[in-house]
């Protein structure tokens, strides 16, 4: 899987967080 979208992903916990 490329790396773009898991950093999305994590971006958006982050964000949530």
């Amino acid at each position: 899987m490329d790396p773009s979208p898991l950093l999305a992903l994590l971006l958006l916990l982050l964000g949530a967080a």
